[in-house]
C-alpha cells in the first residue's frame, strides 16, 4: 500500500492504500540526491548520487522510517593510473587517492585528497614525474575550465601544488615532459611540463570542428576530429612540437576512443572495433575489424600485440591484434572479464589490469588471456 521513490530531494514515501487519494507520508534523507533503491524484507537500501554513501533504513513502520546504517565512500571511481605498485584513483565528484597494490588481494589506500569545491571531470588523469595532471570545471557560475597539478611525491600525503585556468580538456597524453591536450574546438594544445607547476603551451593546431581524443606514437599524434557530424582520425606530425602539422586523415564513423600501435590505430566504433593502417600517410585506410564484439567505450594498449576494450555495458575484453597489417584480419578475443559496473578507466602492468568501474577498483589477473599460466598459482 506504499510507493517509495528516490528523487533529487531524498526518499519519498506515498501511501496509496486509497488509490483515488494518495497521501504523501514522509521524506527521508531530505535534500540528498538519491539514486537507485532496493527493498529487502524490512530494509530499504539506497545509494546517494555519485555513490558517496549507501544508507539502510528500517521500514517496518512505513510512516516512520529509521536510519540504521550508512557507509560513506569518496564517490564514483572514474579513472586510474598505475605506476610502481601504486594506483592513482580519481573519484567523481572531487577527489584523488593513492592505493598501494603490492598485495593484489588486499589493496591499501594510503591517502586521499579532496580537490576543492569544484566539479572535476578529468578525461583522463595522467602522471608525469611526481605530479598528477587533472582537468576541472568550476561548479558555480560563471563556470570555467582549468588544470590541476597534484604533487604525489609522498604517496601518504598528496597535495595540490598548483591550479591554473586552461581550455576544456577532452583527452590528454604525456610523453616525456611534453603533454598533448585535445580541447574540443580549441584544437590540439602541446604543453611543456619541464616546470611541472607552471606548464607552458609551446605549440597548437586548430582546424575545423572539434578535437575529441588523442594518442601519441613516435613523432605522430593521432586525434579524432568531428566536423559537421562527420568523424575522421587525423595524423599530426609532432616531430617539432612547436609546429604541429596534419599529414594524414581517414574518414570513419562515430569514434569513442583510440589507441596507436606503430602505424596501426585501433579505434572503437559503436558496433565494433576497427584498425586503421597509417603506414602510407597519403592513403590511410581501415584494414582490420572485429564484428560481433559488443560496443566498447574505452580502449587501452596493453602491448604491441594486445589491447583491452571496456564494454559499453559491463565487463572488459582482451583482444589480440592481427599478425599482419594490410590484411582484413579480425581481432581475436582472448578473454572476457565481468565487472560489477561499467568500465570507465583502465590501467595495467605486465599481467594485471586495474579497472575503475564506477563502484569499485577491480584488480584482475589477465595472464591466462595472454597465453600464460595464471600468476595466482605462483603467489
Amino acid at each position: 500500500g506504499y510507493i517509495v521513490s528516490s528523487e533529487r530531494v531524498g526518499i519519498r514515501i506515498v501511501d496509496v492504500q486509497n488509490p483515488r487519494q494518495p497521501e504523501f507520508v514522509e521524506t527521508v534523507f531530505d535534500s540528498v540526491k538519491c539514486g537507485r533503491i532496493g527493498i529487502f524484507g524490512n530494509k530499504l537500501v539506497t545509494m546517494t548520487r555519485y555513490y558517496t554513501a549507501i544508507a539502510v533504513f528500517n521500514i517496518m513502520d512505513q510512516r516512520n522510517l529509521q536510519l540504521v546504517a550508512t557507509k560513506w565512500s569518496h564517490g564514483i571511481i572514474d579513472q586510474v593510473v598505475y605506476e610502481d605498485d601504486l594506483v592513482y584513483v580519481y573519484w567523481i565528484p572531487r577527489g584523488l587517492s593513492v592505493v598501494d597494490v603490492r598485495d593484489k588481494h588486499s589493496p591499501i589506500e594510503l591517502s586521499y585528497i579532496r580537490l576543492n569545491d569544484q566539479d572535476y571531470r578529468p578525461k583522463p588523469i595522467e602522471k608525469c614525474g611526481s605530479f598528477i595532471y587533472a582537468s576541472y570545471r568550476t561548479y558555480e557560475e560563471p563556470r570555467y575550465y582549468g588544470l590541476s597539478m597534484i604533487d604525489v611525491s609522498d604517496p601518504s600525503n598528496i597535495q595540490i601544488a598548483a591550479q591554473d585556468t586552461f581550455y576544456q580538456i577532452w583527452d590528454l597524453e604525456i610523453r616525456g615532459s611534453i603533454a598533448y591536450f585535445v580541447c574540443g574546438s580549441d584544437g590540439l594544445q602541446i604543453v611543456d611540463l619541464q616546470n611541472p607547476i607552471e606548464p607552458q603551451i609551446i605549440g597548437s593546431l586548430q582546424g575545423e570542428g572539434r578535437y575529441l581524443f588523442v594518442d601519441v606514437e613516435d613523432d605522430l599524434a593521432y586525434t579524432v576530429q568531428l566536423v559537421n557530424n562527420s568523424y575522421s582520425v587525423r595524423a599530426i606530425d609532432i616531430s617539432d612540437p612547436t609546429d604541429p602539422r596534419e599529414v594524414g586523415s581517414c574518414p570513419t564513423w562515430r569514434i569513442f576512443d583510440l589507441v596507436a600501435n606503430g602505424n596501426l590505430v585501433v579505434a572503437s566504433y559503436s558496433t565494433y572495433i576497427i584498425g586503421i593502417d597509417f603506414s602510407d600517410l597519403q592513403n590511410p585506410h581501415v584494414t582490420m575489424h572485429s564484428e560481433g564484439i559488443p560496443p566498447s567505450r574505452i580502449l587501452h594498449k596493453l602491448s604491441d600485440s594486445y589491447v583491452i576494450a571496456g564494454n559499453e555495458e559491463l565487463g572488459f575484453r582482451v583482444l589480440k591484434l592481427g599478425d599482419e597489417i594490410g590484411q582484413d584480419i579480425q581481432f581475436t578475443e582472448c578473454g572476457f572479464y565481468d565487472t560489477p559496473g561499467i568500465t570507465d578507466g583502465i590501467a595495467t602492468n605486465e599481467y594485471y589490469t586495474f579497472i575503475a568501474d564506477r563502484s569499485n577498483l577491480g584488480i584482475y589477473d589477465i595472464s591466462e588471456a595472454l597465453g600464460w599460466q595464471s600468476v595466482r598459482q605462483g603467489e
